[in-house]
């Protein structure tokens, strides 16, 4: 099989909606188009509907993937890691998901990280995002993440016809999620003396709470 550092599929097909036709073009991509040093996931479709001069013309594209879902269902399986890089994770894991677990409602959450509910109530102890990261890859969240990446990209090769050769070395990569040696025993000393009990994050909270108080009374 020929070797590439990218891989594309698309899918055409046509449909009758209300007595109109259609023709959905998806897409399912894994490149670095935006030269970011780091491969991602990409699911899109352009439609187009059929005119009585009987020429298609674009009406619709991008995310699309309701349509995808209903038009090409061998697809949708691509559709969770869209924007995921090639190790499964989402745009910015730790960040983003820490800020979803407490802004966000659960299913948000949960579809975001792709986790189970079970996995969002241990999440859900995070206090920052070094505690945050830590539990990620403690509970087998992110080497999941790699496992359903590299199936989907050995189903990508078999559809292109073609063998995904990362050009880049693991040290060249950005935005990829690690946890070193360093941090891990750090975090697991701060766990082991308590500092991440439940009781202990409620205690911090309310202090942090009364001081933002105090402040605002003094400001007055």
């Amino acid at each position: 099989m020929e070797t590439s550092n990218k891989l594309s599929y698309s899918k055409t097909h046509l449909f009758v909606e209300d007595g109109t036709q259609y023709k959905i073009i998806a897409k399912v991509s894994l490149n670095d188009d935006c030269k970011n040093g780091m491969y991602d996931f990409s699911i899109t479709a352009d439609i187009y509907e059929k005119k009585r001069n009987g020429s298609f013309y674009w009406c619709a594209g991008g995310c699309c993937h309701e349509e995808i879902e209903k038009r090409c269902p061998e697809l949708a399986k691509f559709i969770p890691l869209h924007l995921c890089n090639h190790y499964g994770a989402p745009m910015y894991p730790e960040a983003n998901g820490l800020y979803h677990l407490q802004n966000s409602g659960k299913e948000t959450t949960i579809n975001y990280l792709r986790i189970t509910e079970e996995e969002y109530n241990a999440l859900s102890l995070a206090e920052d995002q070094k505690h945050f990261k830590y539990l990620l890859f403690s509970l087998g969240i992110v080497e999941r993440w790699k496992k359903e990446a590299d199936t989907l990209i050995s189903e990508l090769e078999t559809l292109s016809g073609l063998k995904w050769e990362n050009p880049y070395k693991p040290e060249e990569e950005r935005f990829t999620l690690t946890l070193s040696d360093e941090e891990r025993a750090n975090i697991e000393k701060l766990i082991k003396d308590g500092f991440y009990t439940k009781e202990n994050i409620e205690k911090r909270k309310e202090e942090a709470r009364k001081a933002a108080l105090i402040k605002k009374r003094a400001d007055i």
